[in-house]
């Protein structure tokens, strides 16, 4: 679904379009006869005219991929962390039974030869530490005495081994995140840069087409063209001194 800014850009390339279209074109291609028949040098008008008409869609739509681009990849963010989230929370409750069943089985003595006292953290980060130093000191496994008692006694090859894989998963998952993190920002950054382009090309067609309207005396449109009709940009179609009476231009006749 669009963002509101991608609907207020088409809005306004709509527009611009249409004054471009309507208004400056006919005002355009008048305006280089009259200074041809006058042997003036100046801008190809229409030509200019004809290439924004042609562009400013082009623009659009190119801004429009870009910021379907970030959605995509936030869609996809989520999904990922999600992921991680669940085997973060998986693999500390595996760690968390198992340090509970490793006590009651052997004692802290033993608990505490395979890294498993005290509480199991919470942060991601401390849960892979916990984790790591298990893995370590299970590696070989190592020979235990025998248990308090015989029953919910843990396996621990079995454990280690489901301990093992969620970690495996985790640190995927992790580098997964991190990986489409730096996508995203690459797409945001793609997606500013087209944001950027497009608004440089609608200025580029607002103050044109304002230029002509006023040039040709058509102040009641020119008004309307600009986000900001006060603009202190320099009139490119402004005559020069020598020029000061010359006559408003104003468009074609339909039946010429």
């Amino acid at each position: 679904m669009p963002t509101q800014a991608i609907e207020d850009a088409k809005v306004r390339t709509r527009a611009l379009k249409t004054a471009l279209e309507e208004h400056a074109l006919p005002l355009a291609k008048a305006i280089d006869a009259q200074r041809q028949g006058r042997q003036q040098p100046g801008l190809a008008l229409e030509v200019a005219v004809v290439a924004l008409i042609a562009s400013l869609p082009a623009s659009l739509t190119h801004y429009e991929a870009t910021e379907g681009d970030v959605a995509r990849e936030l869609d996809e963010d989520g999904v990922l962390r999600t992921e991680r989230d669940t085997t973060h929370a998986a693999l500390r409750q595996a760690l968390s039974q198992l340090a509970t069943a490793v006590e009651a089985a052997w004692g802290r003595d033993v608990a505490s030869r395979l890294k498993l006292t005290g509480r199991t953290p919470d942060r991601l980060e401390a849960v892979l530490t916990f984790a790591s130093g298990f893995l370590g000191a299970t590696s070989p496994l190592p020979v235990l005495p025998a248990p308090h008692h015989a029953w919910n006694v843990p396996d621990l090859a079995a454990a280690r081994a489901e301990i093992a894989a969620i970690f495996t998963d985790l640190d995927r998952g992790i580098s997964d995140v991190k990986t489409d993190t730096r996508q995203t920002e690459l797409a945001r950054t793609r997606r500013d840069e087209a944001e950027a382009a497009w608004r440089q090309e609608t200025n580029v067609a607002a103050e044109l087409a304002h230029a002509i309207l006023r040039y040709a005396g058509r102040d009641d449109l020119a008004s309307r063209i600009l986000d900001h009709p006060t603009s202190t940009a320099r009139d490119p179609l402004a005559p020069p001194p020598a020029n000061d009476g010359a006559t408003p231009v104003t468009p074609p006749s339909p039946d010429a």
